[in-house]
């Protein structure tokens, strides 16, 4: 009853908080992002970052009609993951052998190899900050570390233990979150992944939502971290969290949209705006539909489009002027596995909708 309680009252606060940040709500429009076969993250500039097929990295500055080649570490494919607001962009890149990846750092029209923690043979980036402190995880055979990238020098985010572990985020504060696989005590189910917050002064296991298994894959400039959890033991079910020091340290349950039992938190805006998508039982992009969260609400991402040509399955990533990277369909043309951008137009309220 005590754990229901401060989960309540955690709750009732980020709604209070959400509802105060978000006063108006916005309506979208569309423009699919045709030189992307994938766009992944969008900095608070409007620059974008994704790929071609087949895994050609590619930068499209805010108010450019032409995109920027990354180029590649010597193999075939490049994989940007993040951009800063530097437009220093993130993620791996095949190796000459075009067998290995390694995590790379490209600025200034430079592609720079990160390399790997010791005695590791593969690495990948997954985010950088405004410090260009770039997280993501180091491998060797089955043993997957950590780490993050600062200062010229890549160091393992230590003392987390488990089997396996990688940091999925960082704001630019330097806090980064991430999540780690651990045996289970009671051997059911074998292993489970939980979610952990980083900073150079400390390393917090975060808490899930009761089941077994949670990930964290978002952090905004105020602490606060999204993914996402299981809500009951043994069940499959996954539901989208939001968890801070500002809403009292406890993880808040961000629900579903209806019809669909499961949906997932995939990133967070300093307005505490949150985007992802619900799913049914078996997730695969045909069973998505993308949501944002805001003013206390989970809202069908497609109900508060200004054209019903578009439908949106996943909500990818969010800038801090609420421009949201997206995966989609264009309805009148059947055309699906679209890479597109939603733009706030407006700040009128429509009817909520679930």
């Amino acid at each position: 009853m005590k754990e229901d309680i401060s989960r309540f009252a955690a709750s009732a606060l980020f709604l209070v908080a959400a509802t105060i940040a978000q006063a108006a709500d916005p309506i979208y429009s569309v423009t699919e992002l045709k030189d992307f076969a994938r766009a992944t993250d969008i900095n608070n500039q409007g620059d974008i970052v994704g790929w071609q097929h087949p895994g050609k990295g590619i930068l499209l500055r805010s108010g450019q009609s032409q995109v920027q080649y990354i180029g590649s570490l010597g193999g075939g494919f490049t994989y940007p993951r993040a951009v800063n607001d530097y437009a220093q962009v993130v993620g791996e890149s095949m190796l000459v052998d075009n067998a290995t990846y390694h995590a790379f750092l490209y600025s200034d029209g430079q592609l720079r190899d990160l390399g790997t923690l010791k005695g590791h043979v593969e690495s990948r980036a997954n985010d950088i900050n405004i410090k260009g402190q770039v997280v993501g995880w180091s491998k060797s055979g089955s043993l997957t570390l950590p780490f993050i990238y600062s200062n010229g020098r890549m160091a393992a985010i230590e003392a987390i233990g488990g089997l396996s572990a990688e940091a999925t985020a960082i704001n630019d504060r330097g806090q980064a979150v991430g999540n780690a696989e651990f045996v289970e005590s009671d051997g059911v189910p074998a292993t489970v992944t939980r979610p952990f917050r980083y900073s150079s002064q400390s390393i917090l296991g975060l808490p899930g939502l009761g089941g077994n298994n949670a990930e964290a894959h978002g952090i905004n400039s105020n602490g606060w971290v999204v993914g996402t959890a299981e809500p009951i033991l043994d069940n499959p079910i996954t539901h989208a969290f939001v968890w801070g020091d500002a809403i009292g340290g406890v993880v808040t349950d961000l629900g579903t949209l209806d019809g669909y039992p499961n949906s997932f938190a995939k990133g967070v805006n300093k307005n505490c705006q949150i985007i992802g998508y619900s799913f049914a039982a078996n997730d695969s992009p045909q069973s998505r539909r993308a949501f944002i969260y805001l003013s206390g609400w989970m809202f069908d991402l497609n109900g508060r489009l200004a054209t019903t040509r578009w439908f949106i399955r996943e909500a990818i990533a969010i800038n801090d002027n609420g421009q949201i990277i997206a995966e989609g369909c264009d309805t009148t043309q059947g055309r699906c596995g679209l890479a597109l951008l939603l733009n706030p137009i407006t700040t009128t309220k429509p009817p909520r909708r679930r």
